[in-house]
């Protein structure tokens, strides 16, 4: 399955970088191809936030697998924190999934209801 992690090429950075919008932890042992696909997407709700909030300033998202099942790691549960910075308001989601990409953008679509941004 393309949501999951992957261990092919990983990244060696404890915190991975997209930007000074998007900060990103836990999500160093991805494969380099799913981050891509994860800053594609991340990308894309960031211009609308920073389009429709004012005072909008990044995201963060924090992966956590709490539940490692053997053998096949699309099967591992991850749990996803998110928050918003809007001024000196921050605004958080989470959801548990053990689809990455679902979480990812669950995540970012209860943040956008959070700030009103309305597509």
């Amino acid at each position: 399955m393309a949501g999951n992690p992957s261990t092919s090429q990983k990244s060696n950075q404890p915190n991975v970088d997209f930007g000074p919008q998007v900060e990103l932890s836990g999500f160093a042992d991805l494969d380099t191809g799913l981050l891509l696909m994860l800053k594609k997407i991340s990308d894309n709700h960031v211009r609308k936030m920073s389009k429709r909030v004012p005072g909008f300033t990044k995201i963060k998202l924090v992966l956590k697998k709490i539940h490692h099942a053997t053998g096949a790691p699309r099967h591992d549960l991850l749990e996803l924190k998110g928050a918003a910075e809007v001024g000196a308001k921050v605004f958080h989601a989470e959801h548990t999934d053990r689809d990455l990409f679902i979480a990812v953008n669950k995540i970012l679509h209860k943040l956008e209801e959070e700030l009103g941004v309305r597509d």
